[in-house]
């Protein structure tokens, strides 16, 4: 598993705050029925596995409904 690269997000709350600028600006310039696909993976982050699908399904629920609605999810088998 990868970790988050520091210089890149200093924390999770730094990730979640980028994706969601990610998240509108994929709704302005997608238009109206459109699909966006994301890489996410997991990541470890202070000892812990952060599952970043899982988040954003969260985000998106909460914050961005009104624009996004998540289809489903594939998961790559880690070998």
């Amino acid at each position: 598993l990868k970790s988050i690269p520091q210089q890149i997000f200093g924390s999770l709350d730094d990730w979640i705050e980028f994706m969601s600028e990610v998240l509108f600006e994929l709704a302005r310039v997608i238009k109206s029925g459109g699909r966006a696909v994301l890489d996410l993976r997991e990541v470890k982050l202070n000892g812990g596995i952060v599952c970043l699908d899982e988040v954003l399904y969260k985000m998106v629920e909460e914050n961005f409904s009104r624009y996004w609605e998540p289809e489903g999810s594939l998961l790559q088998q880690q070998q």
